[in-house]
C-alpha cells in the first residue's frame, strides 16, 4: 500500500492541529487587558454619584483616639485601630459611644503590638494581627476575646476573605510566588498559594509596597503593588484577570522581570516627574477608582476605570456636594471600603474651620448635623461615614 500525502491533506492536518491548539489556549488563557490612560481627558464627578447617605459620628471623648491607622464600619459598630498613639483597638457603637478599648499588653488574650484589623467572613468577628508575636487574635463585636491563632513562621501584613477562602499576605516572605497564601480557617495552616510572581511585570523590594482590597459586598479581591503598573483580580482562589495600565506620557521605563528597591523607585518617579500607579484603589463591583502619581503634581490624582466597558477617565475633581469640610478631592481613597461604607476622619479643628469658611449659598442637607457637634472640647477625630449606592451609574 502506498501512502499518498497530498498538499491539501497537509493543509487540512495543519488546520486541525491549529484549531485544537487555539481551543486549548483559549480555555487556559486568563483575561489580560492593556489599558491606556489618557491624561488629557479629564472629568469631574460628585459624591452623590457614588454615595447616597452620610452619617456624622463624634467619638466618645472618654477614650483617647490618636491616629486612625485603620477602621471597620458595620451597621452597628465602628472598630478603630490606633497603633501609634494609644496602641489599642477601640470598639464604638454607631453613635460614637465607646464599648471597649483593648490596649496592647503581653498576655494570652491581648496582643503585644496591633498591626492590622480585619472583619471575618461571617461579619461577626474582628481579627487583630500582632506584629511582634505573629499571632492573630479573634474578638467579637463587643471586644470580647474568642481565640488566638499562632503563626510562628512569618508576620501577617494583611488578611482578607473572598468566598470560602482566607487570604493572608506577608511582605516578609522572600518567595514572591508564596507571598499571598490560602489558609485554613480552623488551624491557620497553609492550603496553597496565589502565584503572583508570574503576573508581575517587575518586583518591588523593601517597604510596605503591596496591598489587597475588597469591598465585602463583592467576591473579587484586587491586588496592587506600589508603583507597579498592574492590578491583579483574584476570585475563587485563582487569578482571574490582570489589568496593565500605561499612561500616554511620562511613564516609568522598567525592565520586565527586574527587581527594584522602593527607595530607588520613589527617587526615580518623583525626581523625574513620571506617572505611576500609587497602589491605592477603591473597588466597587466593576468600578475602580485608582490613585496615581501625576507628573509634576505634588498631590495624588485618581482615574476611574470600568472593568466591563474598559472605559477610563482621569478625575479632575470629585466634587463634595454632601458635606462642607472638604470642598472637593482628587482622590477617593482614605480607608478601604468595607461593608459598603467609606469613611473619612477629620480633626475637630478642621471641621470648625470649615464651618467658619462655609459658603451660605451652598445647599447642604447635613449642615445642622455638623453644627450640632460639640467640637470645642473634643480632641478625638470626627467620622464622616458615607454609604455606597447599590448601583453606581456614572455618565460622561
Amino acid at each position: 500500500m502506498v501512502l499518498c500525502i497530498t498538499p491539501q491533506k497537509v493543509i487540512n492536518s495543519f488546520l486541525v492541529f491549529f484549531w485544537l491548539f487555539m481551543i486549548i489556549s483559549c480555555n487556559n488563557k486568563k483575561e489580560h487587558e492593556f489599558i491606556l490612560v489618557d491624561l488629557n481627558e479629564t472629568y469631574s464627578i460628585k459624591y452623590s454619584d457614588i454615595f447616597y447617605d452620610l452619617q456624622i459620628v463624634q467619638l466618645d471623648d472618654g477614650v483617647l483616639v490618636g491616629d486612625i491607622d485603620d477602621l471597620i464600619v458595620l451597621h452597628n459598630r465602628v472598630v478603630i485601630l490606633d497603633r501609634r498613639i494609644s496602641n489599642a483597638v477601640h470598639f464604638f457603637d454607631r453613635n460614637g459611644r465607646c464599648i471597649k478599648s483593648i490596649i496592647a499588653d503581653d498576655g494570652p488574650q491581648v496582643f503585644t503590638s496591633p498591626s492590622t484589623i480585619s472583619l471575618s467572613q461571617n461579619g461577626d468577628e474582628i481579627l487583630v494581627t500582632d506584629g511582634m508575636s505573629y499571632s492573630i487574635y479573634f474578638y467579637d463585636l463587643d471586644g470580647k476575646f474568642l481565640k488566638k491563632l499562632d503563626n510562628r513562621d512569618l508576620s501577617v501584613d494583611a488578611i482578607d476573605f473572598s468566598g470560602d477562602n482566607f487570604y493572608v499576605w506577608s511582605r516578609n516572605q522572600v518567595d514572591w510566588s508564596k507571598k499571598l497564601e490560602l489558609r485554613d480557617l480552623i488551624n491557620f495552616s497553609v492550603n496553597g498559594y496565589i502565584d503572583l510572581e508570574k503576573e508581575l511585570e517587575f518586583k518591588v523590594l523593601d517597604g510596605r509596597a503591596a496591598s489587597i482590597f475588597k469591598n465585602s459586598k463583592y467576591d473579587n479581591l484586587c491586588f496592587t503593588q506600589k508603583f507597579h503598573p498592574k492590578i491583579i483580580q483574584i476570585s475563587n482562589s485563582k487569578i482571574q484577570s490582570t489589568y496593565l495600565f500605561q499612561f500616554n506620557s511620562s511613564n516609568f521605563d522598567y525592565l520586565k522581570g527586574n527587581s527594584y528597591r522602593m527607595v530607588d523607585l520613589y527617587r526615580e518617579i518623583k525626581g523625574r516627574s513620571l506617572n505611576a500607579l500609587n497602589g491605592n484603589l477603591v473597588a466597587i463591583g466593576d468600578h475602580l477608582f485608582v490613585d496615581f502619581i501625576y507628573s509634576g503634581d505634588p498631590y495624588i490624582r485618581t482615574f476611574y476605570f470600568n472593568k466591563s466597558s474598559k472605559k477610563n477617565i482621569v478625575l479632575e475633581a470629585i466634587i463634595n456636594d454632601m458635606d462642607m469640610v472638604m470642598k472637593n478631592r482628587r482622590s477617593l481613597y482614605k480607608y478601604p471600603v468595607v461593608n459598603e461604607y467609606m469613611t473619612y476622619a477629620y480633626q475637630p479643628y478642621d471641621v470648625q474651620q470649615a464651618l467658619y469658611e462655609y459658603d451660605r449659598e451652598d445647599n447642604n442637607p447635613y449642615l445642622e448635623d455638623i453644627r450640632s457637634l460639640n467640637l470645642k472640647s473634643d480632641s478625638n477625630p470626627v467620622l464622616f461615614i458615607y454609604k455606597l449606592k447599590e448601583d453606581i451609574a456614572i455618565s460622561w
